[in-house]
């Protein structure tokens, strides 16, 4: 009932408002083009300046500060500016009412999330605005924010818009559904059925996808059909997607179709149908036979063509099948995929020997993930693969499960923490952190105190999940170390918390000063932990720490499989385009690998230390933009609000829910191909910067 009250309140609020008038005087350009400036280096700063930011929003006689100042604020999520987000919806410019909805659910993004009353005030206003607007391009814009905020009201709302006649409406309408559902909103009744019955025939590819994504992110049952039939569209990525869901909702009747999936001209269709099978496998008894497992030996046409060097057609659907639980009794068919692997490994002219060795072995650590046992990797890749690489391949398989007992894995991995090699070890750990056995507590004490810090924050967070309050002293002293790592803080400041270390609440106090937006964070985080007290990170009111980044236009990337050209956003996201291109520029990115390759997902590079918690030594401010994750999309990765660095990563697929969560900011714009047959451990030769 209460928050039944909140929202008529809210509703009432926002409708008495609507005549505020806007400025409508202009500045100098002198001075508009110094005040834009100015809200660019406050939004890098973290700063609010004490009120600055929202005044300029909604009361700056000039639309292009206006609406630049909402996009600071979309991308700070600071809590407490609601009411002039609200204001912004009624701007009289619709690029200013644009730029207000887009902080309106960048809101319901927040990393610090708001409340369910204040999301219920938000979709509100928000619902009211879309009912009063009169721009196309406005109106989308708030219906994706509607998705954002996921809220009950929201999915009506958008379950409305697929019945208008503008065909972009409909298509944001379905994929805002569809995100909605993915956050856990259960979508409103009847609405599958609608999404079923709209008529595709004639309709883009965008809006046949937008119906299949918001299909398959339903997971309703009486989604299967209408997702069956859309797994013979003409789009691959229709095609995908269909059958994503049918992973989800299908039934073993489907494994005929599936297996003849596996054969799908692009590979992005064959690695659904991988998982798809795999999940009607994990429904086969012990004993019993499984259609889907014979199924999936129809992947012998794949290893076979990757013997001979195609990388293109074989490569993914195995490397898919090797990254998913694979039931015991398919044992028998990853020995038999590889198979083909060995006969072409042993040939001393085998075209691409290199992705022979890689898949082989991701097969053999998936051999070992089942039986619990470091055995296939130790002789894996007929020696093409480093004996360090191949045994954190295994170890961290080993902590994704599988049939042994977890103390079994923790025991083993245990043995591997004094290897010489980090990467072992930060695999190690986090076999240990996976399966924590409070007993091997004393053997992970020791790499606290390591020399390298990411190790030692490594150590800590494994230390904090055995509940060793032994190394509470140990943790502790890592703090200090957290200004110079940011990377470290995240980490620390967790284990702090979980081991409920009351003493470290000044050192964390103190780390609400830092200059790095990430570090206030974590320091916030631990302290509401610790202290019992909601403690938010303080915006900053001076100058933070200054980003290294210079303005080019693109990079090429050349790798082994050929060269990828990307076009960098420099006007909307001018810090992460920039910071990129210094890197490149000074040789940063040769010679290190694409080091997490998820088919039909993302190719992912860009760190030192080929574990995927590596970075430059500072962090970056996010700078979400309007750019949707479309296929080749390139994004930022983040481990928290504000902790980009130089991990990077490129879509194989259109990815709606990472919209607005992760900075997009460029596009594979030649060698979309190359980004295709990368594999995980694939080099960058050089990282060359175009002007």
């Amino acid at each position: 009932m209460r928050l039944s009250l909140v929202v008529v309140v809210a509703g009432l609020w926002f409708a008495g408002c609507a005549t505020l008038s806007t400025p409508s005087t202009q500045l100098p350009p002198a001075q508009e083009e110094q005040t834009l400036a100015e809200v660019a280096e406050l939004e890098a700063e973290r700063s609010l300046a004490e009120g600055r930011v929202e005044s300029l929003a909604t009361k700056s006689p000039s639309p292009k500060v206006r609406a630049r100042a909402f996009r600071a604020l979309a991308r700070m999520q600071p809590p407490g500016v609601d009411a002039s987000l609200l204001e912004g919806l009624r701007d009289a410019v619709p690029e200013v009412r644009a730029e207000a909805a887009f902080a309106v659910g960048q809101r319901g993004l927040a990393w610090d999330a708001p409340s369910e009353l204040e999301r219920a005030r938000l979709t509100v206003a928000l619902l009211d605005a879309e009912t009063a607007e009169v721009d196309g391009e406005v109106r989308l814009v708030q219906l994706e924010s509607l998705g954002k905020l996921a809220t009950p009201a929201a999915a009506e709302r958008l379950a409305e818009r697929l019945g208008v006649d503008a065909p972009a409406l409909r298509t944001r309408a379905a994929l805002s559904l569809g995100v909605v559902a993915r956050r856990g909103t259960p979508l409103p009744a009847g609405v599958v059925a609608v999404l079923g019955r709209m008529e595709t025939k004639g309709k883009s590819d965008e809006e046949r996808y937008a119906v299949a994504y918001a299909l398959a992110q339903s997971k309703a049952k009486e989604a299967r059909p209408f997702l069956l039939g859309c797994t013979k569209d003409a789009s691959a990525e229709v095609r995908s997607m269909c059958v994503k869901g049918l992973a989800e909702v299908g039934t073993a009747e489907e494994v005929p179709h599936l297996s003849r999936l596996l054969a799908d001209a692009d590979e992005r269709v064959a690695v659904e149908a991988v998982r798809a099978l795999l999940r009607r496998a994990a429904a086969c008894g012990p004993k019993e036979a499984c259609p889907a497992l014979e199924a999936l030996g129809g992947l012998t046409a794949q290893s076979e063509a990757l013997a001979r060097g195609d990388v293109a057609s074989g490569a993914q659907p195995l490397l898919a099948l090797a990254q998913a639980p694979v039931p015991p009794p398919g044992r028998a068919l990853l020995a038999r995929l590889r198979g083909p692997l060995a006969q072409g490994l042993r040939n001393p002219e085998a075209r691409d020997a290199d992705a022979l060795a890689r898949i082989d072995c991701r097969l053999a650590a998936a051999q070992d993930r089942s039986t619990g046992a470091l055995t296939e990797v130790r002789t894996c890749g007929g020696g093409r693969m480093p004996e360090p690489e191949r045994l954190a391949l295994g170890l961290r398989e080993l902590g994704a499960g599988g049939d042994a007992p977890d103390a079994r894995r923790a025991e083993l991995a245990a043995s591997y923490l004094g290897h010489p090699d980090v990467r072992v070890r930060t695999a190690a750990l986090e076999v240990l952190a996976a399966h924590p056995v409070p007993a091997l507590a004393g053997q992970v004490r020791p790499l606290l105190a390591s020399d390298d810090v990411l190790l030692a924050s490594g150590a800590a967070g494994v230390v904090a999940k055995m509940h060793d309050t032994a190394s509470s002293p140990a943790v502790l002293a890592l703090l200090s170390r957290a200004h110079d790592t940011p990377d470290v803080a995240q980490a620390v400041a967790e284990a702090l918390a979980t081991l409920d270390v009351k003493e470290a609440v000044p050192g964390l106090r103190a780390l609400l000063d830092d200059p790095q937006a990430a570090v206030r964070t974590a320091a916030a985080s631990a302290l509401t932990a610790l202290t019992g007290e909601r403690v938010l990170p303080p915006f900053r009111t001076r100058p933070g720490a200054k980003v290294p980044g210079e303005r080019a236009r693109s990079l090429t990337l050349r790798t082994v499989h050929g060269d990828v050209v990307l076009a960098l956003d420099v006007d909307d996201a001018p810090l992460t385009a920039g910071n990129l291109a210094a890197l490149a520029r000074r040789g940063y990115f040769d010679g290190l690998t694409f080091h997490r390759v998820v088919p039909d997902f993302v190719v992912q590079g860009g760190d030192p230390r080929g574990t995927g918690e590596g970075g430059p030594g500072y962090t970056l401010p996010c700078e979400m933009t309007r750019r949707p994750y479309r296929a080749d999309t390139l994004g930022m990765a983040l481990s928290g609000k504000d902790t980009g660095g130089s991990q990077f990563f490129i879509t194989h697929s259109p990815q709606p829910h990472l919209d607005g969560r992760y900075t997009a900011f460029g596009e594979v714009v030649q060698g979309q191909d190359v980004v295709r047959r990368l594999l995980e451990g694939d080099r960058i030769l050089e990282v060359r910067v175009q002007e």
